[in-house]
């Protein structure tokens, strides 16, 4: 946890330097994590115009992006393979639409969106009862779809059961893929 503070730390000292040394160029950082995973985060800056995609997609892997879609200049949207969208705080089927709508304006389609939830969300149904916010986002993204997914966070949390690993996410596979 204490890598993750300090990495969070860093940036805003990156983007700093970033921002004095480079005036007209933007900025794609790689992060090779400690567990062999690698973490591709792209800064976008208003005044210095949109992510350069450049070398990133042209690689063998996939390329995510995770945000909003707005940070993307058009003509760089083809180049990533799935974005992420910002719905993890979304907390109804409203927002979330309106996010889906909002990312396929800016032209992306959605074969290549995900909608976001977080195990520790909120989510309100139509008449604002509370609602399980996995499976009524694992819903929407049926609802709103074709789409690419679901993306998950903190998905830690649903390790350890008595009756078994992994139950929340076993069974939101089972109700994307009927």
């Amino acid at each position: 946890m204490s890598s993750i503070f300090s990495l969070s730390l860093a940036i805003p000292l990156l983007l700093l330097n970033f921002i004095q040394v480079f005036d007209n160029l933007n900025a794609q950082c790689i992060f090779n994590l400690a567990d062999g995973f690698q973490r591709h985060i792209l800064f976008p800056f208003q005044h210095l115009g949109y992510v350069l995609l450049g070398a990133a997609a042209g690689s063998d892997g996939v390329l995510a992006f995770e945000g909003n879609p707005a940070f993307i200049a058009q003509e760089d949207l083809e180049k990533i393979d799935l974005f992420v969208l910002a719905s993890e705080t979304a907390e109804n089927a409203y927002t979330l639409r309106n996010i889906v709508l909002d990312a396929q304006d800016w032209g992306v389609a959605k074969e290549k969106m995900l909608l976001a939830a977080d195990f520790n969300g909120a989510f309100y149904d139509s008449e604002n009862a509370s609602a399980d916010v996995l499976t009524s986002i694992a819903d929407q993204t049926v609802i709103l779809g074709p789409m690419a997914g679901l993306a998950l966070y903190n998905i830690e949390s649903d390790y350890y059961h008595s009756d078994g690993d992994w139950l929340t996410v076993r069974s939101l596979i089972s109700r994307l893929n009927p």
